[in-house]
This record gives C-alpha cells, structure tokens and sequence, in this order.
C-alpha cells in the first residue's frame, strides 16, 4: 500500500488559536498548507465554560448601527481573514467552551482533520496551556499529527529532518511525513552514543567507529523497511552522528536550516519522551523551527 493511500493530504486541517499576536505564525502556516493542499482550514477558540453565555446575559443592547449583533464566531472569521489575507481559503470558525485539550481532540475528531497546527503564545489562557500542557497532553493523545509553529512562514517547507531512533514509532513518524510533504529533502537524522566510553580511551575512535557503522547499517534497514513512495524515498538522505541526541538534533537542524523537525513519540529511546517533556518545551521557546509530532498509538499502548 502506497503511503499517498494510507496517509493521505489532510482535506480538513484544524487551527488551534487564541486570536493573539503570537497565534499569527500559526494562522499564516496554516493557510499556507490549506492552499497548498487545497484543504479547509478549521479555526478554533476555546473559552472557560460559561464565557459565551455570560457574554451574551450581560450584553447591553445593540446600538442603532447594529454594532455587535453578528456575534463571536463571526467577529473571528472576520479577523482571521483579515490578519491572513486569506479571502481564497475556505476556513470554519468554531469558538467553543471546554478544558482546551479534550475540546481540541473533539472538534478534530467532528470535523475529520487530518492535521492539528497550533503556535506558541503566552498572552492568553490557550496560548500558555499550548506552550506546555496542550502540545504534552495533544502529543500523548491526538489522532492525527501535531503541526507547532514556531517560525515566519515564507512559503512551503524546503528542508525537513526527522529525529530518529530507528523505532516503528519514527518509521510511522518518516511515512506521515513523506506523506504529508513529498518530494521534499528530507534527513533521517540519528545520533548514537556508545555507553561507558571515556573520550580520552584508547579504544573510543574505533569503538565510535564501530557504533557508527552498524547505526548506518541499522538506518539503512530502517528506510528499506518504510513504506514511501518513489518520490519521497528519492528526497530522503541518511546521517548517523555520534553524540547526545537531543543537542545534536537541533544543532543539525539549526545549521543545515531545516525549517521543519519530525519527532515521532513512543520510540524505544528516552529522547522521545524526553522531548515531549521539558526538553520539548525548551526548545520550542527558543528555536526557530516547527516541529511535527507524530503519535503512534500501537506504541502508546
């Protein structure tokens, strides 16, 4: 079965957003991959419960121009197309009341997204639940990949690397996205460490160049084993290091200007899980680069 067949481009693709300044790389992204993929685009606000009917019992009457009578959800359509310039794109706007984690996971779930794309802000309550419990909590549970902006969007992704442990958790994480964005250069990048070896040891080099081999060997079956599309397998390349995974992860990424990191959770290593938690949200309050999170549910369990 082809990956286009079993993965196929997300027709709907679910914004999660606040409406605040540092949701608009997420909205800008979001329209992006819409157009590209010719999906629509879901926005949605989640508000404490209670909010929308408060709003509504404590409203003074509507001035003679009408004022406010469209109501939320046409306000924020509103100010969605204008801060996207997004009159092409077909977006639904969707402001509901809920804890933010399971109302995202239920609207994903109604209106069959295939995509999940937040950013990072602090100025709201979504904004600093999505800088750590939400993306956590969608990580661990959502359905669909988690799509979390981080940079300016300036067109279609160019370059993408995939942190790797070489587990089916990152195998799921390499066909969804080679799915997702095909034909785009992509690194399967794996740093290895050698247990219990000291640098100043006569045997490191060899014992690093041992790991190194059989890592590339190990890689090198990984791919095999991935189900991918000519397309795809043709823009994907191979790079084992020797190292601390998480710092040299990221250091890869910042200096080969990738502009997309795939992290697929559940693997068989603790970077995964590591990244998931403080790490993940370190990084994603420093780096420039989004970051696709690809839950595998077989793993989970």
């Amino acid at each position: 079965m082809s990956t286009a067949a079993s993965n196929p481009i997300p027709g709907t693709i679910l914004l999660a957003t606040d409406l605040s300044a540092r949701c608009d790389r997420a909205l800008d992204r979001a329209v992006q991959l819409a157009r590209q993929w010719q999906a629509r685009l879901v926005a949605v606000t989640v508000v404490d419960p209670g909010t929308l009917s408060e709003t509504r019992v404590r409203a003074a009457p509507p001035p003679s121009w009408g004022g406010d009578g469209d109501g939320p959800v046409a306000r924020t359509l509103r100010q969605l197309r204008r801060d996207a310039a997004a009159t092409d794109v077909d977006i639904v706007v969707r402001v509901e009341e809920g804890r933010v984690n399971e109302t995202l996971a239920r609207v994903a779930a109604e209106e069959g997204a295939g995509l999940i794309v937040t950013g990072i802000a602090r100025s709201e309550s979504l904004g600093r639940t999505v800088l750590g419990s939400t993306v956590d909590w969608l990580a661990r549970h959502a359905t669909v990949p988690v799509l979390v902006v981080r940079d300016r969007t300036r067109g279609a992704y160019r370059n993408i690397v995939l942190a790797s442990d070489f587990s089916p958790s990152a195998r799921l994480a390499l066909e969804r996205a080679a799915g997702l964005f095909a034909g785009v250069p992509m690194t399967v990048f794996n740093a290895f460490e050698v247990p219990f070896l000291g640098m100043m040891d006569p045997k490191a080099q060899s014992a690093i160049a041992q790991g190194r081999e059989a890592a590339t060997r190990e890689g090198q079956d990984f791919l095999a084993a991935a189900t991918l599309d000519p397309a795809p397998r043709e823009a994907i390349r191979l790079h084992v290091e020797h190292g601390e995974p998480v710092r040299l992860t990221y250091e890869y990424a910042r200096d080969h200007e990738a502009d997309l990191i795939v992290l697929g959770t559940h693997g068989r290593s603790a970077l995964f899980d590591i990244l998931i938690g403080s790490i993940a949200r370190r990084i994603l309050e420093t780096a420039a680069t989004d970051i696709l999170l690809v839950r595998n549910p077989a793993a989970a369990h």
